[in-house]
């Protein structure tokens, strides 16, 4: 929601194909971790779309789209929103903490 709320807009499109919202999430914040690739492979094995990946994401589209906000002020949130966003749920940020790294922005 802090993603939306900044950007005025969803982060994924989930239209009904798993491979596709998999698709968007691949290099949105991370690489795909190697925990999900065989089952990115056998997605695309079974997709009608052809789904091309990015061979190296360098700077990840959140960071490039945080590079492009006007106020600087808000830059601090990008580590906030990768740290919620993070494929594994074990690598993710849990709310107590996005939520004390929110009062630290505010300091």
């Amino acid at each position: 929601m802090i993603y939306s709320f900044f950007f005025t807009t969803w982060p994924f499109w989930y239209l009904g194909e798993d491979e596709i919202l998999i698709y968007q999430m691949i290099g949105f914040v991370e690489k795909l971790v190697a925990e999900w690739k065989s089952k990115w492979e056998s997605m695309l094995r079974n997709s009608r779309h052809n789904l091309e990946l990015e061979d190296d994401y360098g700077t990840s589209k959140l960071e490039r789209e945080f590079a492009g906000l006007p106020d600087p002020t808000l830059k601090p949130l990008l580590h906030i929103i990768q740290g919620l966003m993070r494929f594994l749920p074990s690598s993710r940020l849990i709310a107590e903490e996005a939520l004390d790294l929110l009062g630290n922005v505010q300091d």
